[in-house]
């Protein structure tokens, strides 16, 4: 009988035992994934970290101004947003300005997504009757990028020939012409630095120069943009005055050279004496000539 208490102890240490060891797996399972469970938050914290931005509260076009009852704030992960998102506390600057590209619902709205503050509108500096003609630019027909809105610019058409034995050329096409805009910029800048204030900005990129015509002149850079390439030739300030300009082609690229009488076409003057001619080309021999058949 001593035997069977012996085992029925023994047994209950062995459950007792691996009870215990059990546990202790559960407890080591449990702060294990705790710690991971803390170091993925962590990780996605750093990762995710929010900003509360001014979002659009609904799709908005091109050109609306700003109402508040269009923006909404919304908390972004900052890796998703860009760097010139407007937070919450620019929602104040931003009601009635317009937008220069459209916003889905939910779009974060950035400082270049809206109108410079205090920037005015295209169509308020055309006139009537007159029209607004946006043209592509670069450095090297656009002054290497300085034309800054106000200045008066005038347009060549470089030709080029499309068929062989046809001269290149460059003709006039408008002088005088105001620049109302520069890429998205209808404001004159000041110069960084700078007290003037209606001196141009430096370091400014634009791709199209916006050009206040008449709605004739805009069908005829329309149609020599199809011809060939437009050069934009920069004035002084406040010159408008139309200038006197030709056609330029390869054959009057270097001037038109001087006249020069060939020998071959001298003047000379045929007097008949006696029956018989003779050419006379000195002012002594026509003399001579003219007293001979004198009576």
């Amino acid at each position: 009988m001593r035997w069977k208490a012996w085992l029925l102890d023994r047994n209950a240490l062995l459950v007792a035992a691996a009870v215990a060891m059990a546990g202790c797996a559960f407890l080591l399972a449990h702060r294990y994934l705790q710690g991971r469970e803390t170091a993925t938050r962590l990780q996605l914290a750093g990762q995710y970290t929010t900003r509360e931005v001014l979002v659009a509260a609904r799709a908005l076009p091109v050109a609306t101004a700003l109402e508040p009852q269009m923006l909404a704030r919304r908390a972004v992960p900052e890796r998703f947003l860009a760097s010139d998102a407007l937070g919450t506390d620019a929602a104040a600057s931003a009601i009635g300005r317009r937008l220069v590209r459209a916003l889905d619902s939910g779009e974060p709205v950035t400082a270049s997504s809206i109108a410079a503050a205090g920037a005015i509108e295209l169509s308020a500096l055309v006139e009537p009757g007159l029209r607004a003609l946006t043209i592509p630019v670069d450095e090297s027909n656009g002054a290497a990028g300085l034309i800054a809105p106000g200045d008066y610019v005038d347009l060549l058409l470089v030709a080029r020939p499309d068929e062989p034995g046809v001269q290149a050329s460059v003709r006039p096409l408008l002088q005088g012409v105001r620049v109302v805009a520069t890429g998205q910029q209808t404001q004159r800048q000041a110069a960084a630095g700078g007290d003037d204030a209606n001196s141009s900005a430096t370091g400014m990129t634009y791709a199209t120069v916006s050009l206040r015509l008449r709605p004739e002149d805009a069908e005829r850079v329309l149609l020599a943009q199809r011809m060939g390439e437009l050069a934009v030739l920069l004035r002084p300030a406040g010159d408008a005055e139309a200038t006197s300009l030709h056609e330029v082609d390869a054959a009057n690229l270097f001037g038109t050279p001087a006249h020069r009488p060939s020998a071959l076409t001298t003047s000379r003057v045929q007097f008949i004496i006696g029956g018989r001619g003779e050419p006379v080309r000195t002012r002594a021999g026509m003399r001579a000539a003219l007293a001979a058949v004198q009576p």
